[in-house]
């Protein structure tokens, strides 16, 4: 059968000479997906949404950073997670004895700045993946 076509359609390379052209709406034979890396690992943008879910709902529970977890930031989702938790924890324990309202003030503001730090971090993570096609960490 002779080749009608001068180039491939899937992967702009010459024919070889056993190759026939692909019917319309079949996908590219088996080999071809290997050759073209098409089962490789695609990587998504991160939810604004969920970020913001994750970080305000669990940070009223005194579980903060998960948020930057989810967004890939996993050691400085820890740091946080721990700081919030000693603090939370420390100021209801000592709430009594005068002394917890400082630990829960601090508590409030690791609070709030975790809640703005996961949001910046997802637009980054986003910003980054769509630009260069990888994650950016």
């Amino acid at each position: 059968m002779p080749n009608d076509f001068k180039f491939c359609p899937v992967c702009g390379s010459p024919p070889s000479p056993q190759s026939t052209p692909p019917q319309q709406n079949q996908p590219p034979p088996i080999q071809n997906y290997y050759q073209h890396n098409y089962y490789q690992n695609v990587v998504e943008l991160k939810s604004e949404g969920t970020t913001l879910i994750l970080s305000i709902v669990l940070g009223l529970s005194v579980v903060t950073g998960i948020g930057h977890m989810y967004v890939g930031k996993i050691g400085r989702g820890v740091v946080i997670l721990i700081a919030g938790l000693v603090l939370g924890v420390t100021g209801w324990v000592t709430i009594w004895f005068g002394v917890g309202i400082i630990f829960l003030i601090g508590f409030f503001i690791l609070f709030i700045w975790q809640i703005f730090d996961s949001r910046n971090l997802c637009r980054q993570y986003n910003d980054y993946l769509s630009k260069n096609g990888k994650p950016p960490w």
